[in-house]
């Protein structure tokens, strides 16, 4: 988590963790981040800034470093031990059902079969016989939690979903032992949904720090004044509805992607996005295979490396692999030759063969990188 702060003689600048230092903020970050509603710390104070809208600032060079020209072409994805923690989800699950066959009709629900245990005693506690939430357009009987999915329908809005149960006597009070649900969120980043694999039109709503797979589309619920900026093709869905706007992002044969440019746009979310395995094999046999599976050959004799690609490809996604060899040895890196070799980039969506043959002895690790 990167903490914006101001400086003394009135600037703007950044803190972000020990290996990216601390960054200045340009006018034009300053401006952005007023624009976009963020709140402008005063001396002393200090505003959070996750992960992603630090990538998004620095992308866009709303940000800099003294004596440093920010190279926006050297981009990486974050080793794991420098992403965020995992977020601990509070409140319920939030759905979008889409209803195509009536006019692209769209709707939210929460999912109140998801109570915790807590949650149930506070009901049994006070004899409560319905269960609503503020924005709903009705209550729900105890009797209905049971089932599942027990789908309330709500508003959209950007304030904290509350549970509230009520009993015979027409009395209403807000639950203590349920966390609110996290409402919308209005600002540039809007609000990622993912297709529901067990039912059809129903698609879950993905709060930041999680991780999804990506099959070639989502939606995205976000205020109407702002646009997703997607890097495939966008489609607005419906009208407006109370000042939110959803979309259609895909990706296909007609409006491909790098799938470099579609996990940087789910990581300004911080949104994490699995990444597609491929398979490696060695085709030609070594001279040996030793009991812990590694491979021996001679110096000069190559190996033929077949990889294959994903069980699952997604069409419109474009996406290049490298074969690296680099050299385990740590003698290796004194000895003035290089330790690394790195294959022409491929296609990743199809078969390909890598020929390779280790010029030195020593011990090599193989791996596909793109």
């Amino acid at each position: 988590m990167a903490r914006l702060r101001r400086a003394n003689d009135g600037h703007l600048y950044i803190r972000a963790s020990q290996s990216q230092g601390t960054w200045q903020v340009s006018e034009e970050g300053e401006f952005w981040l007023r624009l976009q509603g963020y709140s402008i710390p005063e001396q002393g104070e200090v505003v959070d800034i996750s992960g992603g809208e630090f990538a998004y600032l620095k992308d866009h060079k709303y940000i800099y470093i003294h004596g440093f020209d920010y190279d926006h072409n050297r981009q990486a994805i974050p080793p794991d031990d420098q992403r965020e923690p995992e977020l601990v989800v509070s409140g319920l699950l939030l759905f979008l059902h889409l209803n195509e066959q009536e006019g692209l009709i769209w709707e939210l629900a929460l999912d109140l079969a998801k109570l915790n245990d807590d949650a149930w005693n506070e009901l049994d506690r006070y004899h409560a016989t319905f269960v609503t939430v503020t924005g709903a357009w009705t209550s729900v009987s105890q009797q209905q939690l049971s089932n599942t999915p027990c789908l309330l329908r709500i508003d959209p809005k950007s304030e904290p979903y509350q549970l509230y149960w009520e009993n015979n006597e027409h009395t209403r009070q807000a639950m203590e032992l349920s966390s609110p649900t996290p409402g919308l969120d209005r600002g540039w980043k809007g609000n990622v949904f993912v297709e529901s694999d067990q039912r059809g039109g129903i698609w879950r709503r993905c709060l930041p720090r999680s991780a999804i797979s990506f099959n070639g589309k989502l939606l995205w619920l976000a205020s109407s004044e702002c646009k997703p900026e997607w890097p495939g093709k966008a489609t607005p869905i419906g009208k407006e509805y109370l000042n939110w706007q959803l979309w259609r992002l895909e990706v296909d044969e007609h409006a491909p992607a790098l799938w470099e440019e579609v996990w940087r746009w789910l990581h300004y979310r911080s949104i994490d996005l699995v990444e597609q395995r491929q398979r490696l094999k060695v085709v030609s046999p070594p001279m040996a295979v030793m009991d812990d599976g590694e491979y021996v050959t001679p110096p000069g004799k190559p190996l033929l490396i077949e990889c294959n690609p994903p069980h699952r490809l997604v069409r419109g996604i474009s996406k290049q692999i490298v074969l690296i060899a680099e050299q385990m040895d740590r003698a290796a890196q004194y000895t003035g030759r290089p330790s690394q070799v790195i294959s022409a980039p491929l296609l990743s969506d199809q078969v390909n063969y890598f020929s390779w043959s280790p010029p030195y002895g020593g011990n090599y690790r193989i791996k596909i990188e793109g």
